[in-house]
């Protein structure tokens, strides 16, 4: 039996990987290096040519944190070839989808291969492993932290030893991807709702509290000693005010948008609010330029509370429904319109599918359910919040909505062999 579940993980392999190649000659360089690509290539090859970490506008430069460049440099070193990290970050897809099968093999043969199935074969994970971006290896590592944090609730006696070393994962995440800097707080929830023994789970929460804020902290204070500031990244300083204070102003104003371009007319506005209150104040309690923009992007978001609650929802949803269409447009050379509405014949169901799965696993394994709740209502709720939406920022958590969406399979599947039999 073990040979034939190989053989059959084999087959998905071969054609994930046939498809992939297929896709990485499709998509081209153009594809593969994206608008965010130079200022992760600057400090790679700064790491690589003098061990030093400098971002692509000087020393200075704390936009980037570490965990991607050091990813890159790594691999360009040990091959001498940038396109290894592509490479890697393939298998990393694969490997992914063998870790949603090993879940999922427990319950039945056939519920491992649709698991490795959806994760191999999803589009967004497929495409993003071909560029170089984070979205990937953000997502393997947080897919890691996740079944780390699921096998300890599972054993009293190896709790804290799995929450140490998901608190580490998530540390690690964090430095890939930024968003992930407060993940402690859902993995604590989890720990304290859903580990044995109450004792025990204070412990454990406050290890893995240490444990993760260790790599931040470290990145923070490295920041510190290279520019004076210590700050885990300048990326955070831009967020309110670009995007969610912007978005919330110009929706106001009746200029809402759909898409991640922000009205330049209302961000010139806040702008230069924030330039006239900086310089206009005097004594010893001056703020910062980046203090002044973030309280006037909380006080634009404070004045216009349902206006804010409406953003995030709408944000929330977008980054749900969000398909890659303008991907797949680019690659096929078909209109918008066409790709758009291919996109939502399958994200419309696949998130329905997703909710139905949530609910489903529920009854066959409640801690999965309340983790995979919380680290999707972290990830999609964080970036919604600061005004950012779109299928990028659910990266971090596609492996776990795929099986989701994997359960719910499952469940209608089960329903008619009952059926049949029946």
């Amino acid at each position: 039996m073990q040979k034939n579940i190989n053989k059959t993980l084999l087959i998905l392999a071969v054609l994930s990987v046939a498809i992939r190649i297929i896709l990485f000659y499709a998509m081209g360089p153009e594809q593969h290096h994206q608008h965010d690509t130079p200022s992760y290539f600057a400090p790679a090859q700064s790491l690589i040519e003098s061990f030093t970490f400098v971002g692509s506008e000087g020393p200075q430069d704390i936009f980037r944190t570490p965990g991607y460049p050091v990813f890159i440099a790594i691999l360009q070193f040990l091959t001498g070839s940038v396109y290894s990290v592509i490479v890697a970050q393939n298998i990393l897809g694969l490997l992914m989808a063998y870790m949603a099968w090993r879940y999922f093999r427990r319950d039945s043969e056939t519920a491992g291969y649709i698991a490795f199935g959806l994760v191999a074969f999803n589009f967004l994970l497929m495409f993003f492993a071909n560029t170089f971006l984070t979205e990937v290896p953000a997502s393997f590592l947080t897919l890691c932290t996740f079944f780390l944090l699921l096998k300890g609730s599972r054993d009293e006696q190896t709790a804290l030893k799995y929450a140490a070393a998901a608190a580490i994962m998530a540390g690690i995440t964090s430095i890939v991807r930024p968003i992930a800097i407060y993940l402690c707080l859902p993995a604590v929830i989890f720990i304290l709702l859903c580990y044995p023994d109450w004792k025990k789970k204070v412990v454990i929460s406050v290890v893995f509290i240490a444990v993760f804020s260790i790599i931040p902290l470290s990145w923070s204070a490295q920041n510190y000693q290279r520019t004076g500031q210590f700050a885990f990244s300048s990326i955070e300083k831009n967020f309110f005010l670009s995007y969610m204070a912007t978005e919330v102003l110009s929706a106001e104003e009746g200029r809402s948008h759909l898409d991640m371009s922000i009205p330049a007319e209302t961000y010139a506005k806040l702008t230069a609010e924030a330039e006239k209150r900086f310089s206009e104040q005097s004594g010893p309690d001056k703020k910062t330029l980046r203090e002044v923009k973030r309280s006037l992007a909380f006080e634009t978001m404070a004045n216009y509370p349902m206006t804010t609650v409406i953003c995030f929802l709408r944000n929330s949803v977008l980054t749900f429904l969000g398909n890659g269409t303008t991907l797949l447009a680019k690659l096929t050379g078909l209109p918008n319109k066409i790709t758009a509405g291919i996109g939502f014949i399958y994200t419309v169901p696949a998130l329905l599918l997703a909710l139905a799965g949530l609910i489903y696993s529920w009854r066959k394994d409640p801690q999965f359910a309340v983790l995979a709740f919380l680290f999707t209502g972290y990830f999609v709720g964080t970036t919604s919040l600061v005004g950012n939406f779109g299928p990028r920022f659910r990266m971090p958590v596609e492996p776990i909505l795929c099986i989701l969406i994997s359960y719910s399979i499952c469940a209608i599947l089960e329903k008619l062999h009952k059926n049949k039999a029946v």
